[in-house]
């Protein structure tokens, strides 16, 4: 039998190294190599229950089997589980054999400081064993948890959040990159526009838009928001070819995914750092390389802070349920407004 004739087999490759799962439904059952002797019997059992034999022994492999059996990583959007996999990939890499329960929150800061040089990953990591702790308490493994209070990497005085809104000089040189109507373009301005994650932001359709405004449920949330577009937005989608369902279209006007959108998009950020080089502006080009699209959805917000709009005004475009992301970037804004006028 060909493990092509394997249905919900998926293989993954992390840091080298090759892993096997039984997927369906989004979620994950780790399975061993192909050639170990108990694979096909272990498959069955995944096909069958959806579940795998436990790991033997309270390690990080036992845990993350049984997280990724939990209703808790089923409920997590496609997009989120990914990026969970990858940190969680890692720690099976790193510590595989290792008991959570022997962890410190020293050990944490550790695991976190050992990758700054990928921050964003760096505070994954954290993220994600607060997560896999507060799970080893639930199933009784453990009683407190180590990444509680574990901050993500202090920025410096001077740098910059690249995953941060966009200045306006970017902005400007993405738009003269990204020609009009190029699903790179059309991204940009809907996400900035709508101030919504890039995962919803490509899966919005035409029929969402009603005369009041966007009609979108957040993926992540479930937050239902009616969302005015913005004036450059509205003029922006009115000289738009509805020639797909989703307004973020391929080539052949179907649904654009992720990577696809990806791809465009770092060619696009790419021809405007090129721009802004030619023009001698050469730290403002190597920051615009650095820009991600993440970034795009709390531009709105900032601009109206800028305006003097109130948290619970923002919150109502962006669908934050607290506060603390909105003071970060919202409340930087607001100083800078009362500096001024000061």
């Amino acid at each position: 039998m060909k493990l092509t004739d394997l249905p919900y087999l998926t293989r993954k490759t992390s840091r080298g190294k090759v892993y096997w799962y039984f997927r369906r439904a989004g979620s994950y059952v780790a399975l061993p190599d192909p050639t170990a002797p108990d694979f096909l019997a272990r498959y069955e059992a995944a096909r069958r229950g959806g579940s795998a034999p436990r790991e033997h022994g309270r390690t990080w492999r036992a845990l993350i089997a049984d997280y990724r059996r939990s209703p808790e990583f089923a409920a997590l959007a496609p997009r989120t589980r990914a990026d969970y996999d990858k940190v969680m990939e890692w720690v099976l890499d790193t510590m595989p054999g290792l008991e959570p329960a022997r962890m410190d929150q020293p050990t944490v800061i550790r695991a976190r400081d050992a990758n700054a040089h990928r921050r964003r990953f760096a505070d994954y990591i954290v993220q994600v064993l607060k997560l896999l702790f507060a799970h080893a308490i639930r199933i009784g493994w453990m009683q407190h948890n180590p990444a509680r209070g574990v901050k993500p990497l202090p920025r410096g005085k001077h740098e910059v959040d690249l995953h941060g809104p966009w200045p306006r000089w970017a902005q400007d040189a993405y738009r003269a990159a990204a020609p009009y109507g190029s699903p790179e373009r059309t991204g940009f301005e809907l996400a900035v526009g709508v101030s919504q994650r890039i995962g919803d932001t490509l899966a919005m359709r035409w029929d969402q838009l009603g005369p009041d405004g966007f009609e979108i449920v957040q993926s992540k949330t479930a937050t239902a928001l009616l969302i005015p577009p913005t004036r450059e937005l509205a003029d922006y989608i009115a000289g738009l070819d509805r020639r797909g369902t989703t307004i973020v279209s391929a080539d052949d006007g179907g649904p654009l995914g992720y990577s696809g959108f990806a791809k465009r998009f770092r060619a696009a950020r790419a021809a405007a750092a090129d721009v802004l080089r030619e023009a001698r502006r050469e730290s403002d080009a190597l920051l615009m390389e650095r820009l991600t699209v993440h970034g795009w959805r709390y531009t709105v917000a900032v601009e109206m802070a800028e305006a003097g709009a109130s948290d619970d005004e923002i919150a109502a475009v962006t669908g934050h349920k607290t506060s603390a992301m909105l003071r970060k970037y919202a409340g930087a804004a607001r100083q800078k407004v009362r500096a001024r006028a000061g």
